[in-house]
């Protein structure tokens, strides 16, 4: 009597981790299909323990973007977000879209990333691997004009159509 429970409960937990995968392979059609229509989408990047946003409006780049999401960084692969820096507020990025000033009372410029030319690349410059806040203490980032966090991770990526 007691292996026939265990087979129930065996049958059971299987047919449980079945529907399971079957729901998630299901959700993930869905989301494969939303990004061929999203015209924009946000993206959040963490790096260095921070977080930043970027606004794609590239299919290839969204699609890309929900890859490594869900993946992760891939060999021989474009994983490293990269984006020109812009001086200026945007909705976009609030965490740094507002003056203020740093512990020695120097103002800190409101920046974000151009949405036009924001990419996924295989290589970068050292340069421009920061940390989103150490645009404003380190200036070569800032002078090269590009955020390329080598370990930046997509996140979020918010879909808008």
């Amino acid at each position: 009597m007691r292996k026939c429970a265990t087979k129930a409960t065996l049958f059971v937990t299987l047919g449980a981790v079945a529907l399971a995968g079957a729901s998630a392979t299901a959700a993930n059609a869905a989301t494969a299909t939303d990004t061929a229509h999203a015209k924009s989408a946000l993206l959040t990047i963490q790096a260095f323990g921070e977080q930043y946003k970027v606004r794609a409006n590239d299919p290839a780049v969204i699609k890309r973007a929900v890859e490594l999401m869900k993946n992760g960084p891939t060999e021989n692969g474009a994983n490293i977000p990269h984006g020109q820096i812009v001086k200026g507020a945007s909705k976009d990025n609030p965490a740094y879209s507002t003056w203020r000033k740093d512990e020695y009372g120097h103002w800190l410029q409101p920046w974000h990333i151009n949405p036009a030319n924001f990419k996924f690349s295989e290589v970068s410059s050292k340069g421009c691997d920061e940390a989103p806040s150490d645009l404003w203490r380190n200036n070569i980032a800032w002078k090269m004009g590009y955020l390329c966090p080598w370990g930046g991770k997509v996140v979020k990526v918010q879909l808008a159509e």
